[in-house]
């Protein structure tokens, strides 16, 4: 499937508001990326530099809280009850399987997986 291709299956799929959610999703995580690039949550030298995003995670692990932002709170259990699959190989090709959390997984680990 060409880019074009794809790109006229979400056209065909997708409602306004859907592309929408899609927009606001990317454009807030590189917003978000590029803070934390700006920040000591990095690595890299002067070639390249990437989002520490374990380093992150770790940081607020202790106080990530849902309660009082009901938003946030159905945001993180969504994520958590419904995680995206995750891409394999399989005999070659690519292929996609159920994510399975460890029942004592924190919270903010599954979230960061799920994101």
């Amino acid at each position: 499937m060409t880019t074009k291709q794809f790109i006229d299956h979400l056209d065909k799929t997708l409602t306004v508001e859907g592309k929408n959610l899609i927009t606001d999703f990317f454009i807030t995580f590189s917003r978000f990326e590029c803070a934390l690039k700006a920040s000591p949550f990095r690595n890299g030298d002067a070639d390249k530099v990437t989002a520490n995003w374990d380093t992150f995670v770790a940081s607020i692990k202790a106080t990530f809280k849902t309660t009082g932002n009901m938003e946030l709170r159905n945001a993180v259990n969504f994520l958590i009850q419904n995680p995206p699959r995750v891409q394999v190989l399989n005999a070659g090709g690519l292929a996609w399987r159920e994510r399975v959390f460890h029942p004592r997984e924190p919270q903010i680990n599954k979230l960061n997986l799920s994101i």
